[in-house]
């Protein structure tokens, strides 16, 4: 099936600057609801993973990219200025993910972000970097009105998100959303504190159809 072309434009304005952050960037799941990689799926010249690769690289010198393995990138090259962090195990979920690449995070904060969030923006990670700085919180996590937290749009204090990952999984509990609990004190900021050109950056897709919505049309 054809899709029509998709025009994304950065609606961010560069950095004069490196953002003392490390960047994660999940990329190792399955997209079963999405009928195939996801993190492969073509926009424009570059698959969906390289457009958050290339904001990430933009804000930070210490990009990280988890995957399950070499093949789920499709031999598509990456920059050698981008760690690649696989974990080999045969069940991959986020908190996985994230525990296989923040043992290679060289700096005190880490923000994590996933492969299918194209529209993420230079503002919201700076945002999420001056609010955790500015605290003595172990997480800033973005919520929205109903109380779902965004924790892989999330930024934490990278010792902290190393020993939580590390409780989860050694008691078998596989499930991302279960960071904050181990973690002793989080910011649940709302979304409504970022910029509303920012906001955007929360937009993931699980399905193809999503993908029909023209960037131009986005706020």
């Amino acid at each position: 099936m054809a899709y029509p072309s998709i025009t994304l434009n950065s609606h961010t304005l560069a950095l004069d600057y490196v953002i003392p952050v490390t960047i994660i960037v999940l990329s190792g799941g399955e997209s079963r609801r999405f009928g195939g990689r996801k993190q492969m799926f073509m926009l424009g010249s570059k698959p969906m993973f390289q457009w958050v690769v290339d904001i990430a690289t933009q804000a930070s010198d210490d990009v990280i990219i988890s995957i399950k393995d070499k093949q789920q990138l499709g031999g598509w090259n990456i920059s050698s200025d981008v760690t690649v962090a696989i974990d080999g195990r045969q069940e991959y979920s986020p908190l996985i993910g994230t525990a296989s690449a923040v043992g290679k995070a060289k700096y005190d904060y880490t923000v994590v972000v996933p492969a299918d969030s194209p529209f993420i923006t230079l503002g919201f990670i700076e945002h999420l970097y001056r609010r955790i700085s500015s605290t003595d919180f172990a997480a800033v996590i973005p919520i929205w009105p109903d109380g779902q937290p965004e924790v892989i749009h999330a930024i934490y204090r990278t010792e902290k998100l190393s020993k939580a990952c590390d409780s989860l999984i050694g008691r078998n509990s596989f499930d991302v959303k279960g960071l904050p609990m181990e973690l002793e004190s989080v910011l649940f900021m709302s979304v409504e504190e970022i910029d509303e050109v920012d906001r955007i950056s929360l937009r993931d897709f699980d399905e193809r159809a999503n993908f029909l919505v023209q960037w131009k049309d986005l706020p």
